[in-house]
């Protein structure tokens, strides 16, 4: 984590252990989650597009400055992604991540189940390039309002069987289509949620990831957001939080506190 030094990545302020755990102590977010935001959502726990766009737009960069690194991050679910005091996205959940060199793959079975890439099921081994898949949860997710793999019953097994069978008409029909913003979002997550993870969209040139016409659809200038500045000027998201009171809206959260530390558990009342 010291050597990232993206602005979408949080930052670590220090690290301990003792005999039976490993803590990191990073930066405090006061935006809480982007689980939290969708279920502040009112109605459906979704987010209007150029809303999802800025989300993911920010997940993209500092995804990208992992990889530069050989990072492999398996953890982009909503519930690890922080929101820092000017509405910017932060990754921040590093527990699972791993340093994995050109050609190199690893063997770890580990992350939100719904999330997890095929090859990590069928233990073939996974690259940079199995981040791709979790992206394309994390996009229908903020569309749709489910995984695209979920299961009504919430049935961990069927959640495997509809990983291993991959991304299908009756999946993409969920994602609206009204416009053509609506279709290339769909063409973003099918290029997304391909079986084989050297076929997804991005792990051939990230550009094709982050230059794709639907961010420019949904007036999302990727350009000015790796600035750090919002094309439609504060963030949707903005008015949920206020960075003067440094209230922490952790969706699982028992405490006020100035700094989040990964790895620790509070107490549940």
């Amino acid at each position: 984590m010291l050597t990232l030094s993206s602005q979408f990545c949080t930052k670590l302020i220090s690290s301990f252990k003792d005999l039976r755990t490993i803590y990191l102590l990073e930066e405090f977010c006061p935006g809480g989650t982007v689980l939290g935001m969708l279920q502040r959502q009112q109605g459906p726990p979704t987010l209007k597009p150029t809303c999802a766009g800025n989300v993911l737009g920010c997940v993209i960069l500092g995804l990208r400055c992992c990889h530069d690194h050989n990072i492999l991050v398996r953890a982009l679910a909503p519930e690890n992604l922080f929101i820092d005091a000017n509405g910017l996205i932060k990754l921040g959940v590093f527990e699972y991540s791993k340093r994995i060199m050109p050609g190199e793959f690893t063997m770890t079975v580990c992350g939100s189940q719904e999330f997890m890439p095929p090859e990590q099921m069928y233990g073939h081994g996974q690259t940079l390039a199995s981040d791709f898949w979790s992206v394309g949860c994390l996009m229908y997710e903020l569309l749709t309002g489910v995984t695209p793999f979920s299961d009504p019953l919430g049935s961990i097994l069927n959640v495997h069987g509809n990983i291993l069978q991959g991304i299908n008409d009756r999946i993409l029909s969920s994602i609206s289509i009204d416009d053509n913003a609506g279709q290339l979002a769909k063409e973003v997550v099918e290029g997304l949620l391909q079986n084989n993870a050297e076929d997804r969209l991005g792990a051939k040139d990230f550009n094709d990831l982050q230059q794709h016409l639907w961010f420019g659809r949904v007036n999302v200038d990727m350009n000015e957001l790796e600035s750090g500045r919002f094309s439609s000027g504060e963030p949707d998201w903005k008015h949920l939080f206020s960075s003067t009171t440094l209230l922490l809206f952790y969706d699982t959260a028992r405490v006020v506190m100035y700094l989040h530390m990964q790895s620790f558990s509070f107490p549940q009342n």
